[in-house]
C-alpha cells in the first residue's frame, strides 16, 4: 500500500509490459502497484507527494 509519509517519489517505472507500476521514495521505501491494464503515461505530482497513471483503455489512477 502506497504511504504518503513514505516521502517524496524520486522515481516512477511501468513493469511487466505497463501492467505494474513500480515508485521510489525519498525514504528509500519502494511500492509495486499492479494496474487493470497497459500503463501508457506516468508523472509525479504536487512535489512527489501523489502518482498519477494512465492506462492504454483510458482510466487515470491519482495516488495519494
Amino acid at each position: 500500500m502506497y504511504n504518503r509519509n513514505a516521502g517524496p517519489v524520486v522515481s516512477l517505472a511501468a513493469c511487466e509490459g505497463g501492467q505494474s507500476l513500480v515508485a521510489a521514495t525519498q525514504e528509500g521505501s519502494i511500492f509495486v502497484l499492479r494496474s487493470a491494464g497497459p500503463v501508457v503515461s506516468l508523472a509525479a505530482c504536487e512535489g512527489g507527494q501523489s502518482l498519477v497513471a494512465a492506462t492504454q483503455e483510458g482510466s487515470i489512477f491519482v495516488l495519494r
